[in-house]
């Protein structure tokens, strides 16, 4: 892993009667892109508190800020595997007032001449926030470089893997340390200078050591997290998932090639997962063909790292939320549709046989995954539902076929859905006794 380039700044001043009337500053990092633009005042950057230290927090100087930025984007060029050819400049100021840590706000304006983004951020930061905003910042400019009216949408997957293994790997090292106080345009023999690993690191290390004490979210989860993924119980098994997901995808026959392909597509796209499938279009070009290439990843990840199975009380709340599959419902065209879970016996008796296919083939991916990380004692009530749910499709798609064999009953669509539901009823009230157990 090659050390990453210098990574100087230049300071820009006003000379002159002009200077008196002025009340800001700015400076410029090495490649041009971005600015930083400060008032006079804010020489030296303030003081961090023990709490502060303890929580991540770092203090973020103009000079520290420019260099960072460039070795960010340095980092995420030799990710996708990709060159230089930044279009639009991204300028940050420092928010006036009480400091918020977790303040990164990112606003876009579209020019004639291009695009240009402005942050707004405090100078007491954590340490993984900016890490994380400065990531989505420059994806936002690679995938607008070709935008028209309207900017494009970054998924969050693709941001939380890239500032994991940015952060987990050699590629970004946050020296010099934001513990010492700069004062701007001072001779600091060491600003700028960038220290390059003795060693290369495994940026999957942690992660594999995390997904094999924690179930990982699905394709799904994935791409359409919920509130609890991005902030709530599960946000650390959403970036770690994203970290092996990202990772995975990028070793796939051209993967950092698709990985351009799909940053550049999105805006000629309404929704990024349509760019997302046209881009790896030769590895999957649907959902469940994604969501069993997901399951085999996860499977061939676990032959590597031994996995610790969970208490029984766990994994039985984790198989309870498989089993359930939400869908919007509305009792017609004026209504507004409301969000309601059904259960596998409901969705096998009330759903269209073409919706019940996606879902069931992805409840199936996700309790494969489940089994790998359930207690033993609940194994085998897994592999019963897979068998089930696997028996019934392949009879449901014969429905209405000829008989094999002289003397055999025919299959309908109501029989196979009774036995299925004798199968299904029969496992529910294995895992109520379970449960209660």
């Amino acid at each position: 892993m090659r050390a990453l380039l210098f990574a100087g700044i230049i300071l820009t001043t006003l000379d002159g009667p002009a200077a008196m009337s002025q009340t800001f500053r700015s400076i410029e990092s090495r490649s041009g892109q971005f600015i930083v633009r400060w008032r006079d005042q804010f020489r030296v950057p303030p003081l961090l508190r023990q709490d502060e230290e303890k929580a991540g927090v770092i203090v973020m100087s103009p000079e520290l800020l420019t260099v960072s930025a460039e070795r960010i984007k340095e980092g995420l060029l030799q990710q996708l595997g990709t060159t230089d050819r930044w279009r639009g400049k991204i300028r940050f100021h420092f928010a006036s007032g009480k400091s918020d840590p977790n303040r990164f706000q990112v606003r876009s304006t579209r020019f004639t001449n291009g695009w240009s983004y402005q942050v707004t951020l405090s100078a007491k930061i954590k340490r993984t926030v900016w890490l994380r905003g400065c990531v989505a910042v420059c994806l936002l400019e690679m995938g607008n470089r070709m935008a028209q009216s309207r900017s494009i949408e970054v998924p969050m997957w693709l941001i939380e893997g890239a500032t994991v293994d940015l952060a987990q790997s050699a590629l970004v090292d946050l020296s010099p340390s934001y513990a010492r106080q700069v004062v701007v345009g001072g001779n600091n023999p060491e600003l700028g200078r960038i220290t390059a690993p003795q060693q290369p690191q495994d940026p999957l290390i942690s992660t594999r050591q995390f997904l094999s004490q924690n179930v990982p979210v699905s394709a799904t989860e994935l791409f359409f997290p919920d509130i609890e993924h991005l902030s709530g119980n599960r946000a650390l098994a959403y970036r770690q998932s994203a970290h092996f997901f990202f990772r995975q995808l990028a070793a796939l026959p051209a993967g950092k090639a698709s990985l351009q392909l799909f940053l550049v597509s999105l805006p000629d796209t309404l929704n990024w997962q349509k760019a997302f499938f046209a881009s790896y279009e030769e590895s999957f070009s649907t959902m469940l063909d994604l969501e069993k290439w997901w399951s085999v990843a996860l499977t061939d990840l676990t032959q590597l790292t031994p996995v610790s199975s969970w208490s029984l009380s766990e994994s039985l709340r984790y198989l309870d939320r498989i089993l359930t599959s939400p869908a919007l419902v509305g009792q017609d065209r004026d209504e507004i549709a409301q969000r309601r879970n059904f259960k596998l016996t409901e969705v096998v008796d009330q759903w269209p046989f073409t919706d019940q296919q996606p879902t069931l083939e992805q409840t199936m991916n996700r309790l494969r995954v489940l089994s790998i990380y359930a207690a033993p004692d609940l194994r085998p009530m897994i592999r019963g539902y897979l068998t089930a749910i696997q028996q019934y499709l392949e009879e449901r798609r014969k429905v209405g076929f000829e008989r094999d064999r002289p003397g055999q009953a025919r299959l309908t669509a109501e029989r196979v859905v009774r036995n299925i539901q004798t199968k299904l009823k029969k496992l529910d009230a294995q895992r109520r006794a379970m449960r209660n157990a």
